[in-house]
């Protein structure tokens, strides 16, 4: 953790919650903070910012009983992704995926 918050970065994942926490959700957020994370419009729409956490949230109660579950999570996970790009300034051409080229075995 000592050096976890010392450079820019995304991070997503679940939260199973506990009693101490929010109850089970998926988050994202960004470090450093940029401003205007709290007026990101999210998919979901019952996903969104808890300032008490500095984070996103996406309820997980509310996502398991959506008929399509996976392609809400993607939806938030495509925001917060969104969020870095455009508030954090992150160039996102850099960070796109290129394959390997084919193979040329037959």
């Amino acid at each position: 953790m000592r050096y976890d918050l010392d450079a820019e970065h995304l991070n997503a994942g679940f939260w199973a919650g506990d009693e101490s926490a929010a109850p089970p959700a998926f988050y994202g957020y960004l470090v450093p903070r940029p401003p205007g994370c709290e007026t990101v419009s999210l998919t979901p729409r019952y996903a969104g910012w808890v300032e008490e956490m500095g984070e996103w949230l996406m309820p997980y109660d509310d996502m398991r009983v959506s008929p399509d579950p996976r392609g809400e999570l993607l939806g938030f996970l495509k925001c917060v992704y969104g969020a870095a790009t455009t508030l954090g300034g992150w160039d996102a051409s850099a960070y796109e995926y290129v394959g390997p080229p084919p193979s040329r075995r037959t």
